[in-house]
């Protein structure tokens, strides 16, 4: 396996990040899916996409690849988030990013998920290419210390004004494939 996909971490660290990173996607997912459906009025789909979406490792790399990690309300859509504040930027890989604009994915980041107040934004693969162009040429490519010696852009947070909506809670009412979804990244 190339080491680069373990960035600076071992291959057990590698694996157990991939778990719990799966377990936030998941959760996300569906607040972000409850959120639109308050919206909306009605229960929307959500179906999980990527390869890696139960967090179960994969050995050959051919197998792990950058499709989104779920399609919600018909939307593919790849998350990303801070578990902190941020408060003046935040980071995404190069390769994810060009991926999501050349395919049309959504690109959802949560500030703060493990904080009691997480705020998200969607942005659309033109947004996504605004920002990012405006990411080089204001900061250029840079190497960000969680992606390891993978290439990043950094984005302002302030840009994004405006954009920003709360991450619902999850009720205790939700659809029994929401629920299966989340029984499916922690049981595995």
């Amino acid at each position: 396996m190339a080491k680069s996909r373990f960035d600076y971490r071992s291959k057990s660290a590698f694996k157990k990040d991939i778990k719990q990173s799966s377990i936030e996607e998941a959760e996300i997912a569906i607040r972000i899916a409850v959120d639109i459906s308050e919206r909306l009025g009605f229960w929307t789909d959500i179906i999980p996409f990527g390869t890696d979406y139960t967090g179960e490792f994969k050995k050959d790399v051919n197998h792990v690849n950058l499709e989104p990690d779920y399609i919600i309300c018909g939307v593919p859509i790849e998350i990303t988030r801070s578990k902190n504040i941020c408060h003046t930027y935040f980071h995404e890989k190069v390769a994810k990013t060009n991926f999501c604009i050349k395919n049309n994915y959504e690109m959802c980041f949560v500030n703060g998920f493990k904080l009691d107040n997480p705020k998200y934004i969607m942005i659309n693969s033109e947004q996504l290419k605004t920002f990012t162009q405006l990411a080089l040429l204001t900061y250029g490519k840079i190497k960000h210390y969680h992606s390891g010696s993978k290439p990043c852009y950094k984005y302002n947070i302030k840009w994004f004004d405006g954009l920003w909506r709360d991450l619902p809670p999850i009720p205790n009412d939700i659809p029994k494939n929401y629920r299966s979804i989340l029984k499916d990244v922690k049981c595995q």
